[in-house]
């Protein structure tokens, strides 16, 4: 193994980039981040002063960038990632990757293509609740899951802060933006479905587009149901998982004649 480490460049500074990439990326001693494209800003540079800030993505397609990560608003996702894969550059993108299985498809065969590695960042796989969950269902302690549903709810007044979602378009929804990480999370528990069904609606004005959806996921032994709103005030349970034949209930006190979850 090279004691060379990944030159990083990223695409975007926002809340995303932010947050969820260059803390981990500087962290991570196999990484280094070298570049950061910002438009006008220079945020990075203040938090990180060992990088270089950039003002073009091309900027991070240069010799001295192994691996560029996209964290720029939805629609630039795909002809970011494919410019970046057609430069020779492995490519991790932040969800959504595309907003249709056609566009994300022809990301994956251009990787194939171009012999470069393709992924998608999908950081909530790693949320301390849902690896409880997951390791829940796995241990057999829940017993054989019948019923899955996951809820991503919030109260949501005014429109967003971000211009970019004020003004919507394909792909940019609460669907794209939460469901994503739900349905992901579905994916990761039971794999793929057999079928889908899909209530979507957009219930403030405000909003500019999708704000409420409820998507089920049908298994030959299971239902998953996942759904968000930006109208619960008072939000319950974020995970519900009923099963039959489990060992949870060997695990209740004898002496105890309720319990509640």
């Amino acid at each position: 193994m090279s004691e060379r480490t990944i030159q990083v460049g990223l695409a975007g500074f926002g809340m995303s980039g932010q947050v969820f990439h260059a803390p981990f990326i500087s962290a991570d001693p196999r990484f280094t981040l070298k570049k950061v494209y910002e438009r006008t800003t220079d945020k990075a540079k203040q938090a990180y002063p060992d990088v270089e800030t950039v003002r073009t993505f091309e900027e991070l397609l240069t010799e001295d960038i192994d691996l560029v990560v996209v964290s720029t608003p939805n629609q630039y996702h795909v002809p970011m990632a494919a410019q970046a894969m057609r430069a020779g550059k492995n490519v991790i993108v932040e969800k959504p990757a595309a907003a249709s299985s056609r566009e994300a498809e022809e990301l994956c065969q251009m990787a194939k293509e171009q012999g470069v590695l393709f992924s998608v960042y999908q950081n909530r796989r790693l949320d301390g609740d849902f690896l409880t969950v997951k390791k829940m269902i796995e241990s057999g302690r829940l017993g054989e899951v019948v019923d899955y549903e996951c809820h991503f709810d919030r109260f949501v007044t005014g429109q967003s802060a971000k211009q970019w979602k004020r003004e919507g378009g394909k792909g940019i929804n609460i669907l794209y933006d939460l469901g994503i990480h739900l349905i992901d999370q579905a994916y990761a528990l039971f794999g793929m479905p057999d079928e889908v069904y899909a209530d979507m609606r957009k219930q403030r004005p405000e909003s500019s587009g999708i704000d409420n959806f409820e998507v089920s996921l049908y298994y030959p032994d299971k239902k998953a149901i996942l759904s968000a709103s930006e109208l619960v005030a008072m939000p319950g349970p974020r995970f519900m998982v009923h099963g039959r034949k489990g060992s949870f209930l060997k695990a209740i006190p004898h002496n105890a004649k309720s319990a509640k979850m």
